[in-house]
């Protein structure tokens, strides 16, 4: 938009228009036929909207309205010549000021506010009156901050020979040694194998469970039934990791609960914990059941967004449940289930550490031993920091691989991603 003039902008105004009122001009305070009028046109606040100089502003003159009246035919002549769009105009007012034979008329245009446009620079009145939320926000920042930003500074001791008397920057650098280490190791392949292999089962099997509840919830029509579900299934979310496990451990003993039912079918007792083959199941189900609800609840407000007008052409149509659930239902919260894969695409990688520790003995330890418990024991247990922040690095690197890949194949089939 074009700045304005500082100087006030002259202009004759014909008080009729000829084809449109032949009506005899207003008389009165020296106005004559073609009265001086200084044309200026500013925003609410004052700053000016444009220059107005090459556009003359035609008004059609009533006779028994007075001036400011009549020159108030001109704002649709004066918001063209300053290029405002009609849709983003709030009100328009006019003020007329004669002085001598001269008109002095101003047309303040208040705007809609553009938000697609962000305010520049920084508002310090708006954050004034914003300080809670900025105060609510300052919480999970400082969080972030001190536990995933702030040591981010100790990878340096993946690239160094680290010493704790000498400290990160003290100690010596030798580069990518502890890499090549890693992946020398005979340790390498079995708990880079094991560590995928829980993460694709997850995937697999512990990623569609909470959408098929919130799906099943969905169809219920008798609410307390639905309400009682609902409660049930959050209910083992709340549950700590050392108890489940403390649960996992005494149901599946050889004289536990789920061999004393096995035994009622006449079927052997099975060491469920000492088989190396039954753990990666055991991981998974119990995962199922401690995270299906909690994990339904963002599914069930995706559901709700859903316009109740597509069910209803569906019905029309003919539609049957079913084919409501898979022509409705599911393309409605296709992005929510999009996104909520690619998060658990970049967690491949993020297997429980404690769930894994505490299920984990030397009976199955060629399929419990992942990553993260390697890195506990070179780490914590032989106190070798370097290497093990090393390996704990290579891990962070796969996730963020796998995530990229997601992400890239996401875009390209869908319009959902996360960048």
């Amino acid at each position: 938009m074009p700045a304005s003039s500082s100087a006030p902008i002259e202009r004759s105004l014909p008080c009729t228009d000829t084809e449109m009122n032949r009506d005899p001009c207003p008389t009165g305070k020296g106005f004559s036929r073609f009265a001086k009028i200084e044309a200026s046109a500013k925003d609410v606040d004052g700053a000016a909207l444009g220059d107005v100089g090459n556009s003359p502003l035609w008004a059609k003159c009533i006779a028994a309205a007075p001036w400011d009246k009549c020159i108030a035919r001109s704002i649709l002549t004066l918001v063209r010549s300053v290029r405002i769009e009609y849709r983003s105009i709030q009100s328009i007012d006019t003020k007329s000021d004669w002085r001598g034979d001269r008109l002095k008329e101003t047309i303040i245009v208040r705007r809609v506010p553009d938000r697609r446009q962000p305010a520049k620079g920084i508002s310090w009145t708006l954050m004034k009156k914003s300080k809670y939320y900025y105060l609510m926000f300052a919480i999970p920042l400082l969080y972030f901050l001190t536990f995933d930003y702030i040591p981010m500074f100790g990878i340096l001791i993946a690239f160094k020979d680290y010493s704790v008397f000498d400290g990160i920057l003290g100690s010596e650098w030798v580069g990518l040694a502890y890499f090549q280490e890693f992946l020398s190791d005979p340790y390498f392949y079995k708990i880079l194998r094991n560590t995928l292999l829980i993460g694709l089962y997850q995937i697999a099997f512990a990623f569609p469970a909470p959408i098929v509840l919130a799906l099943l919830l969905n169809e219920l029509r008798y609410e307390k039934f639905k309400r009682f579900v609902q409660t049930v299934s959050y209910m083992p979310h709340f549950l700590s990791t050392v108890v489940v496990c403390g649960i996992l451990v005494n149901f599946l003993s050889y004289d536990g609960l789920v061999n004393q039912a096995l035994g009622f079918f006449g079927i052997e007792n099975i060491h469920f914990l000492m088989i190396p083959e039954w753990f990666r199941t055991i991981y998974i189900g119990s995962g199922i059941w401690q995270g299906i609800g909690w994990g339904s609840i963002i599914y069930l407000a995706a559901l709700t967004a859903i316009d109740p007008q597509l069910y209803d052409a569906a019905k029309i149509d003919g539609a049957n449940r079913w084919k409501q659930m898979r022509h409705v239902t599911l393309p409605g919260i296709a992005p929510t289930i999009v996104i909520m894969l690619l998060f658990s695409i970049g967690a491949i990688m993020s297997v429980s550490f404690e769930k894994v520790l505490l299920l984990q003995n030397g009976a199955n330890f060629d399929t419990s031993d992942i990553i993260s418990t390697y890195v506990y024991r070179r780490g914590l247990v032989s106190t070798d920091f370097s290497y093990a922040t090393a390996v704990g690095l290579f891990n962070s690197v796969v996730a963020l691989f796998f995530l990229t890949i997601g992400n890239y194949i996401s875009r390209k089939v869908s319009e959902t991603s996360l960048w």
